[in-house]
């Protein structure tokens, strides 16, 4: 992970590695990173993330406030697109064709402007 400009702690290592056996496993996988602010759920969810892009599928990282959303897509948006992988935003306020347009796009893979700023 040198994208990260921090080492991950052993926890995290060890959540992130629990997390990775229970999605291998053939039985569907509930979880909850319970933890004090900055204690690292973020970068392990994009890691469990990371993970399940990198066998074929897509991810989403749902939060429960559209400041905290804001957020986190400009900090995952720069680890994940020197990878490669396309991010998006997608909130309550995002309505009509826009919205439409977006879901379109995801479900495609292509990308979400046909011209102009990609996410």
């Amino acid at each position: 992970m040198d994208l990260l400009s921090f080492r991950l702690t052993r926890a995290q290592e060890r959540v992130f590695l629990e997390i990775r056996e229970d999605m291998r496993s053939p039985h569907p996988m509930n979880r909850l990173i319970q933890g004090d602010v900055g204690s690292g759920k973020t970068v392990v969810a994009l890691l469990a993330c990371l993970d399940a892009v990198e066998c074929g599928y897509q991810a989403a990282l749902m939060v429960p406030t559209e400041v905290l959303a804001e957020q986190h897509y400009l900090t995952l948006r720069n680890w994940m697109e020197p990878l490669g992988v396309r991010t998006v935003l997608l909130t309550s306020t995002v309505k009509g064709e826009e919205r439409a347009d977006l879901y379109e796009r995801v479900q495609t893979g292509l990308p979400r402007w046909s011209s102009g700023p990609t996410p």
